[in-house]
């Protein structure tokens, strides 16, 4: 593969998109192509190894206590329009 050794399980993010999605490496295709499952978006994918940069667990732990916040607040939005 690359300069990075990528491996099955690792969280990772795709340059050519800005990083815009985590993923997770599911299946290794080739040296050169990987299968990746989206972490918060029901997407499946695939990249280039040279594509793609492994995630450190700090910046995932941080990503989803951010989503988690969200939902928590849509929930207590939705359940006081519910209440009005």
């Amino acid at each position: 593969m690359d300069d990075i050794d990528i491996e099955i399980g690792d969280i990772v993010s795709r340059k050519s998109h800005n990083h815009d999605v985590l993923f997770k490496v599911v299946r290794i295709e080739s040296d050169e192509l990987l299968v990746l499952k989206g972490i918060a978006l029901r997407l499946l994918a695939n990249a280039p190894s040279s594509d793609l940069v492994r995630v450190n667990s700090k910046r995932v732990e941080t990503l989803a206590e951010t989503r988690e916040r969200l939902v928590s607040t849509r929930k207590r939005k939705r359940h006081v329009a519910l209440d009005t």
